[in-house]
């Protein structure tokens, strides 16, 4: 596999990867987000609207 930088979506398989992304600013480039971050909303905000 090749990935391209800079990394312009990411999917994020699980909740963990999630707050990293979100931490480091780039919660912009999440696309996707695993199921059980959906009922996350407090945590999560917005993100929880995207697909799982």
């Amino acid at each position: 596999m090749t990935i391209g930088i800079p990394v312009k979506r990411i999917a994020a398989d699980n909740t963990v990867a999630m707050q990293v992304l979100i931490d480091i600013g780039a919660e912009n480039t999440i696309v996707g987000i695993e199921g059980y971050a959906t009922e996350l909303p407090w945590l999560f905000g917005n993100l929880t609207a995207l697909p799982a």
